[in-house]
């Protein structure tokens, strides 16, 4: 009751758009029931959702400010942008959510290493300045083995959401044959049992639980919850709502793709 307060939307509503599914078969339109596991995701999808939307929303009315006070049309004046920085991680247990924010710190590395090393010495030679050269670890291995188009962690997991009745288990089988060779990546025999997989880092190795993979990459909002979103009542998720992505919103976009 009280989420659905803050909201501004009915309670029996929010409740009817987290806990059942909207099927179009042909000209015929299915309520299917989720089960407690996908009701949950799907809470979960919508935090994130108005979080994210909220996020996007406030960085373009700052943008929008910027414009108006220095009287520059949109785009062609000063901008902010606003990174969110994770600190990298690694548990007893880590999860896809731990190889996100793990793959964040990568390309972070990897932009520090680009400008204040690779750039930075190029300008020295161009110069002819007298410097040391400064010797330093490159992560693009590490970054290929995770975002790479068609062979990376990522793009072999966004495949594996599309394919019919795929499962953690068997993303995991296929990670294992198209990544093994690969020098960051690692599993051992215990590891495979498990459904396990380690990838050496810039920061140091990391093993991976393989545990609702798929089901967290899809993280996507039920589209019936995102068109109650722009009903609410509420100033602020009536403002915000053209951020909300849901399932009908861009495509079947994955937590990997966005």
């Amino acid at each position: 009751l009280a989420t659905a307060a803050l909201l501004g939307v009915p309670f029996e509503e929010l409740a009817d758009a987290l806990t059942t599914r909207v099927v179009n078969a042909g000209v015929e339109v299915i309520h299917k029931t989720l089960s407690i596991e996908q009701a949950i995701k799907a809470t979960e999808a919508l935090i994130k959702s108005v979080y994210g939307a909220a996020f996007d929303y406030i960085v373009k009315r700052v943008n929008d400010s910027i414009d108006d006070l220095h009287g520059n049309q949109r785009g062609s004046g000063a901008s902010i942008g606003v990174l969110d920085i994770f600190g990298f991680e690694t548990f007893q247990v880590n999860n896809f959510e731990q190889l996100c924010i793990n793959y964040t710190n990568e390309a972070l590395q990897q932009q520090f290493n680009k400008f204040v090393f690779k750039v930075e010495q190029k300008e020295y030679e161009k110069e002819g300045i007298l410097w040391k050269f400064i010797a330093f670890p490159d992560n693009q291995d590490v970054l290929d083995l995770i975002d790479m188009k068609h062979t990376g962690v990522l793009a072999l997991l966004d495949e594996q959401c599309i394919v019919p009745k795929s499962t953690d288990e068997k993303f995991t089988r296929y990670l294992y044959s198209r990544c093994d060779k690969h020098d960051r990546f690692a599993a051992s025999s215990k590891q495979r049992v498990e459904y396990k997989f380690s990838i050496e880092h810039y920061a140091g190795p990391v093993e991976y639980s393989t545990d609702g993979w798929l089901e967290k990459n899809k993280d996507q909002l039920p589209a019936a919850a995102a068109e109650l979103l722009k009903s609410s009542e509420f100033g602020l998720i009536h403002d915000i709502r053209d951020y909300v992505r849901s399932e009908e919103r861009g495509g079947r976009g994955t937590v990997a793709t966005k």
